[in-house]
């Protein structure tokens, strides 16, 4: 990202720091496209993502793709668009998450839309100094922020088998208010942690009756 383009933040996120950090985002999909989208605006440049899906029709209400991209992989599309608007080369594997990868570094977000693989990378690939596990359904949306040597037990109760899961009807799923609201959240957690500063620990956000719960990293309710 040449320095020009991120003078409107200078003063919120100097961009060496930024450049510091190693991010790795599971999943480009609706949570996971924004979220890299944004965080190479702001100036972070080391970022992986991983993801072995395709573009589908449906993803065009939610996801950051535009229709000329259909049918093809998420990450090479994903690749290809963030060096179109922000001139960073992020890093992209095409493949699914299983407990044998090991995730090293700064942040790791776990922008899935399944159970399975958030209680797989926690209890075998998470090694980064930060999780962070964002969730969403069409107006409502979570986030939970880990930190390594922090007692985990909230967290592990919230990993809950996918049967267990709320289900919603196919026409009700996703909006693209939401996913970028969350996004949003993501890399504002993913700033404030950067600078030493207090963050979100907590979220959980019903968009549509207006209701927001969070609690910051001193157990703070907000």
């Amino acid at each position: 990202m040449r320095p020009e383009f991120l003078t409107r933040h200078l003063d919120l996120l100097d961009p060496a720091l930024a450049a510091s950090k190693k991010i790795h985002i599971i999943g480009a999909g609706a949570i996971g496209s924004f979220t890299a989208l944004s965080l190479a605006k702001m100036g972070f440049t080391d970022i992986t993502v991983y993801d072995d899906d395709v573009i589908d029709p449906e993803n065009m209400n939610c996801q950051f793709y535009p229709i000329s991209m259909i049918e093809r992989k998420k990450v090479d599309a994903l690749k290809e668009l963030i060096s179109d608007y922000t001139m960073v080369d992020i890093t992209t594997v095409d493949s699914r998450v299983d407990s044998t990868t090991l995730f090293q570094g700064d942040f790791l977000i776990v922008a899935v839309d399944n159970m399975k693989t958030r209680k797989e990378v926690f209890e075998s690939c998470w090694a980064t100094d930060t999780l962070i596990d964002p969730r969403m359904a069409a107006e409502y949306c979570t986030m939970e922020v880990v930190r390594q040597g922090e007692d985990t037990s909230s967290y592990k109760g919230s990993l809950f088998s996918d049967s267990e899961a709320v289900q919603e009807r196919c026409t009700a799923k996703s909006t693209i208010y939401t996913s970028i609201m969350i996004a949003g959240e993501v890399c504002k957690a993913v700033k404030d942690i950067t600078k030493n500063e207090s963050y979100i620990r907590s979220l959980e956000w019903d968009i549509g009756s207006g209701s927001r719960l969070a609690w910051n990293s001193m157990g703070t309710k907000l």
